[in-house]
């Protein structure tokens, strides 16, 4: 079939897909009617590939694994044009939503006998090139969607080494579940921390190896090392799970039904090994602190150093540490959404890696700030200036110094901020 041709059923099928609801009747009878065409290459990739690149699925996700059982079910050959079929795919998934639907749609390929490849190839179009290219979320404070691709690695990598990769999916993936089970692997099992745990939702086995990497691996349920340790942890056993979030790169919650809450904060330890900490908490743990109460210190981690000569400060997340205890304040909400401030207390250890302190002489709360009754800022009283702590649009904490009050409304994290000193500790 010329290329005119598929060009005209490829649009034909997008719009199908769009209709709401879909109309995957057509969409099928669309594909059938290719024949061997199916596999003629298209675009940069192939019909299949660039209808995942084009379709828009991060609107239409649960379409996505339908589509790929529907070619398939059609005579797409992964195998076809040495292998590119499959691998244009894998690498197009990438590019084609930011939910777990890609993990599914991966799976039906790598079921079909598609060849991710290896990764050690110094290919800059490989698919392990595309993954590393979205793992750097990490630095923009997408991190649920780094998340997502720290799956897809971890399916990938298991695939290429002929391991099982059925079942990887990313922490979302355990929202609506009930916590029935907390396993420590290795070491004793009333020792403090961890390298691995395995949460059991239900049936599923979230792996918490480090914050980065809280993956769904039914592998990681095979290990013998496994102790229960549920007993520590009773008033969780058994809620249902109503959220997951990061607070920051290196520490993550899962939020239940009744407000509590279960923190996984990653330490690092001797030898550059990192350990996890769990800690339970109640919605109580998330207020804020009393209106003019003193404070001890504020502070952030060590891996922000801003030249002499920058305005503009920002951070991933803020301890506030008042009377013994210790608040994480972190910018909260879904991708590309205006985020809220939140808080959350980490008990009386300040983390290992909050080693540098804002370096005033007096520190004093002043007031929470809200836009639309939702948090949005804080207000400190330093030195005799004023430090505002502002949620960020999409991501992210915003620090602004000022020799005076000023509305908070009107800074935004590109505000020229009076120089804030640092100190490490």
């Amino acid at each position: 079939m010329n290329k005119r041709n598929l060009g005209r059923i490829f649009d034909k099928i997008l719009s199908f897909c769009r209709r709401q609801p879909a109309d995957l009747a057509a969409v099928r009878a669309l594909a059938a009617s290719l024949g061997a065409s199916i596999n003629d290459p298209f675009g940069e990739g192939t019909l299949l590939s660039e209808l995942y690149s084009e379709g828009d699925f991060y609107q239409l996700e649960p379409l996505l694994p339908e589509l790929t059982r529907i070619f398939l079910s059609c005579g797409y050959d992964v195998r076809a044009n040495d292998g590119m079929n499959g691998r244009a795919c894998l690498s197009q998934l990438c590019w084609s939503s930011y939910d777990g639907c890609i993990l599914e749609a991966a799976e039906l390929l790598l079921d079909a006998g598609a060849d991710p490849g290896s990764r050690e190839a110094a290919d800059e179009d490989s698919i392990f090139s595309d993954v590393a290219f979205k793992l750097s979320y990490w630095e923009t404070g997408e991190w649920l969607t780094a998340n997502l691709f720290e799956a897809y690695l971890r399916m990938l990598e298991a695939a290429v080494c002929g391991e099982d990769y059925h079942g990887i999916r990313d922490a979302r993936t355990c929202v609506g579940k009930r916590l029935t089970r907390i396993d420590r692997v290795g070491g004793a099992a009333e020792a403090p921390g961890s390298d691995m745990y395995i949460l059991w939702c239900e049936e599923l086995p979230l792996a918490v190896t480090n914050t980065a990497e809280l993956i769904v691996d039914p592998r990681a349920a095979r290990r013998p090392d496994r102790s229960d340790i549920s007993g520590q942890f009773p008033a969780l056993i058994g809620a249902r799970i109503s959220a997951f979030l990061y607070m920051d790169p290196t520490a993550a919650k899962l939020r239940f039904e009744d407000g509590s809450s279960l923190l996984l904060l990653s330490e690092q330890a001797e030898k550059q090994r990192h350990l996890i900490r769990m800690q339970s908490s109640g919605a109580q743990d998330e207020a804020l602190p009393a209106a003019d109460s003193p404070v001890d210190g504020l502070f952030i981690t060590g891996d922000n150093r801003y030249p002499d000569d920058i305005h503009t400060f920002s951070e991933a997340s803020i301890l506030i540490r008042s009377g013994g205890e210790n608040r994480l304040v972190y910018a909260e909400g879904e991708s590309y959404t205006p985020h809220t401030l939140a808080l959350q207390s980490l008990g009386q250890d300040r983390p290992k890696r909050m080693r540098r302190r804002l370096a005033f002489r007096s520190v004093s709360f002043s007031e929470a700030l809200f836009t639309r009754e939702k948090l949005t800022g804080l207000h400190f009283v330093c030195d005799e200036k004023h430090l505002y702590l502002l949620a960020e649009e999409f991501a992210g904490i915003t620090l602004f110094l000022s020799e005076k009050p000023v509305n908070h409304a009107e800074i935004n994290r590109f505000s020229e901020s009076l120089p804030i000193p640092f100190e490490s500790v």
